[in-house]
């Protein structure tokens, strides 16, 4: 017993020569665990126990079934030691980490293994349905969170300032100040129909003052009928896909043709059947107008929805999906939708769409805490199981990316995947947890998030080489005017005013635009536009403008020689083709005191027009028209500067 004390107090005198050894830390942890076992009656007993169970744990392995984490294989960054002070908080930390890693890899964590083993197996689209209790408890924290903060917008009866924006940056000041100034309109069908199809294909805060506009020009169906069709092009123009308006004005003109009472004004029906007679109203839009504004228990399903529902039910395809978009898809949103009180049905579909465009947008995370379908996610619990799957594969030897054969199965595949689906996910989830090293349920959450829905496929886009003539004509009055030209009736930009154009070049004849991106075919490289030569351009300019020639409207043009415009040619971008543009440019040097004919059609059926500026904003040209305008109108003027740099000045007498 002496011999342990003597011992005892010789280890505390040595502690200041441990201290440059061992560190703060394990000194103090030390000294204070010695002094209370030295407190102890029996503390010689519990020393010696102490040691002997050291030795043994070193030797012995781990005896727990779970799973071991997945360590990093790249080299840590070193950690400068911490202070006494901080080592409890240190400890707290670790603890937490450790807790937060293994947390998936619980012995008794079997929901997680049978969750992705099911998922991986299904063959059925009524795995993806929601159980009625599920349903209730969604569309209860749908309610509750759009009620508190969906966004104030003009055609949902709000006051301004409005709110489109889904990020997190400020308005931009004009928007800001614009909506200050806009005057509150009450909602109405109509109005809720002019926003839906203004929404297709373009952001809230974009339509925002469009709409506005719009309903202050035209607020009854019967003012849009009455509408010019050059009226309804200047309200829509900037806002593309031009085909939108012509058909929304089409479709006014044929609620008053077809108006039964002449004494009420038009109004339009309320059920998606009726409402999907009218010229240019499909299921999504007839569903949105009666469900927002007739509170007629139906879903609404677009591809914010679309996500949504895929993250929801951890259905693998795309969003573009024709099974998805335009069939199974509105079956699993009007489970949501069916059995809703009065009322609520719009207010379900505009939270479903509000939270596809914010929270659950592609860059969402599935784990925000704002967002009320944290819960609900199967896309993040899936990530989470892959990590537990991944865990007993490093155990068991196993490949957790390969996925049982169907083919060799009787059973069908589940329709509402897609045929490799379920493997892509996977494939994504293992090369995502691998570069992103992931150990930890949060991490593993946010993969199996991301990882739906999967990437629709690509098409490459259409590549076309225009040579356009900008051919300006001043009078002498000082007015400038600009030769423009009708687009047909019918395709792209169909009616709009653009300058005289002619094609020298472009991938129809190539199948490439054709062949989709996948993984089993993928697509060839882009194909490369070629340089189109000066004279080659100018040739097909020169025909274009010989149907175009009227005696009255381009003498001396024939004798004007064209400027091609410098620096690399423009580009303009739609949603299926590019357009590579070499301008070419001149000024008619005669001057008139007005232009004689300021509008004509050629032989061939052609719409010609001479435009001032103030004539285009009426008539609403498109982007691309200004994006020539201002890029000719520049080189002009840095033209003319020139010249009145090097002329001779004159001498003071």
């Amino acid at each position: 017993m002496n011999s342990l004390f003597i011992l005892a107090l010789f280890v505390i005198l040595l502690v200041p020569s441990i201290t440059t050894t061992i560190g703060s830390v394990g000194v103090y942890s030390f000294s204070v665990l010695l002094k209370r076992r030295l407190s102890s009656p029996n503390w010689a007993r519990t020393f010696l126990s102490m040691s002997a169970s050291s030795s043994n744990n070193a030797n012995d392995s781990d005896t727990c079934s779970s799973p071991v984490v997945k360590r990093r294989t790249s080299p840590r960054k070193r950690t400068p030691v911490a202070s006494v002070e901080d080592s409890s908080l240190l400890a707290k930390k670790s603890k937490t980490k450790a807790t937060e890693a293994t947390e998936p890899s619980s012995c008794s964590d079997s929901s997680s293994r049978g969750l992705y083993q099911q998922w991986i197996s299904h063959n059925d689209a009524a795995f993806h349905h929601f159980t009625p209790e599920e349903a209730v408890q969604i569309r209860q924290a749908l309610l509750a969170w759009y009620r508190q903060h969906r966004r104030k917008l003009p055609w949902r009866g709000d006051a301004p300032p409005f709110d489109g924006s889904t990020s997190n940056t400020n308005t931009k000041k004009d928007s800001a100040t614009y909506n200050q100034n806009a005057t509150q309109i009450p909602p109405t069908p109509y109005g809720v129909w002019v926003s839906e199809i203004m929404l297709q294909q373009t952001r809230v805060e974009a339509v925002i003052p469009y709409w506005i506009q719009w309903m202050e020009s035209f607020p009854t169906i019967e003012a849009l009928a009455d509408a010019t069709e050059e009226q309804v092009n200047a309200h829509w123009a900037g806002l593309g896909f031009y085909r939108r308006g012509r058909m929304l004005h089409q479709a006014a003109q044929y609620l008053v043709a077809n108006n039964n009472n002449d004494n009420q004004p038009v109004q339009l029906p309320q059920t998606v059947a009726e409402l999907q007679k009218i010229p240019g109203i499909g299921r999504y839009t007839a569903s949105a107008i009666a469900s927002i504004a007739f509170s007629r228990q139906v879903p609404v399903v677009d591809g914010n929805v679309c996500r949504v529902l895929c993250r929801l039910k951890g259905i693998a395809n795309h969003i573009k999906a024709p099974i998805l978009k335009d069939k199974l898809g509105w079956e699993l949103a009007q489970q949501l939708v069916e059995g809703s009180s009065n009322g609520d049905a719009g207010e379900i579909n505009q939270a479903l769409m509000e939270l596809g465009a914010t929270y659950c947008a592609p860059s969402g995370t599935g784990i925000e805490p704002g967002d009320p379908l944290i819960e609900f996610y199967l896309s993040t619990k899936l990530g989470e199981a892959f990590l537990y799957e991944q865990q007993q594969q490093n155990n068991n030897n196993k490949d957790v990316t390969i996925i049982p054969n169907k083919n060799n199965s009787k059973k069908k595949a589940c329709p509402l995947c897609h045929e490799m689906g379920v493997s892509d996910v996977v494939q994504q989830l293992a090369a995502s947890m691998e570069a992103e090293d992931v150990t930890t349920v949060d991490a593993a959450r946010r993969c199996g998030h991301a990882a739906f829905p999967t990437p629709p496929p690509k098409l490459s886009k259409r590549e076309e080489v225009l040579a356009v003539a900008a051919i300006q004509k001043a009078t002498s009055k000082d007015e400038t005017y600009w030769l423009l030209v009708k687009r047909p009736k019918k395709g792209l930009l169909a009616g709009q005013w653009e300058f005289p154009s002619a094609s020298v070049w472009n991938s129809s004849s190539s199948d490439d635009h054709k062949k989709k991106k996948t993984k089993q075919q993928p697509a060839k490289a882009k194909k490369e536009v070629p340089s189109i030569a000066t004279n080659v351009r100018r040739k097909a300019l020169k025909t274009l403008l010989a149907d175009l020639v009227d005696d009255t409207a381009f003498h001396g043009l024939e004798q004007q020689k064209l400027a091609t415009l410098k620096g690399a040619p423009l580009e303009h971008v739609f949603s299926h083709v590019r357009h590579t543009m070499y301008i070419e440019y001149t000024t008619l040097n005669n001057k008139q005191e007005k232009v004689d004919s300021t509008s004509w059609t050629t032989s061939s059926g052609k719409e010609c027009r001479w435009m001032r500026n103030e004539d285009m904003a009426e008539a609403g040209v498109t982007s691309g028209v200004k994006k020539i305008l201002k890029a000719v109108t520049a080189e002009q003027t840095k033209t003319q500067k020139k010249e009145s740099f090097f002329q001779p000045r004159k001498r003071k007498k």
